[in-house]
């Protein structure tokens, strides 16, 4: 429920400003303690990514068409592939080695790429530009739950 609550709060950050909707552009705030770095999809508010950090550790969340993955989720990043597996809240969260390498990995294609999909296994797509994730996004990953 925690993490369906953090997921609705990033939902809520992201979609605050219009003009943020329209331009997809990458974006930081801070509610609570939690640090969120994100974008909304080219297609709009329905479609959402973000990175959300705190002292405990990192989670990456993500929507599209409203609504949260209930599988596997394989994103691209200027062509090149990975998968996560999701908790039952949709939530991909860093607490083994393989989640936190991934994390890692994807943290940096995020601030070097140029265009990122993600598909959900019930075959929702969604396509996020990159432009500015770089000055939005920390060299250095946050802290992910296994250390």
């Amino acid at each position: 429920m925690a993490r369906l609550t953090i997921g609705l709060t990033a939902a809520v950050l992201l979609s605050a400003a219009p003009a943020y909707a329209a331009s997809s552009a990458w974006k930081a705030g801070m509610l609570q303690g939690i640090i969120y770095y994100g974008a909304i999809g080219q297609r709009g508010a329905g479609d959402r990514l973000s990175f959300e950090c705190n002292a405990t550790g990192a989670t990456i969340t993500s929507e599209l068409r409203g609504s949260p993955a209930k599988g596997l989720v394989h994103v691209t990043v200027d062509g090149t592939k990975t998968m996560f597996s999701p908790d039952e809240d949709g939530a991909i969260t860093t607490d083994t080695p393989i989640e936190r390498d991934n994390f890692r990995w994807l943290w940096g294609k995020v601030r070097s790429g140029k265009v990122l999909t993600l598909r959900y296994d019930d075959g929702r797509t969604g396509t996020f530009s990159l432009r500015g994730a770089a000055r939005v996004l920390p060299s250095k990953p946050c802290m992910t739950e296994y250390r």
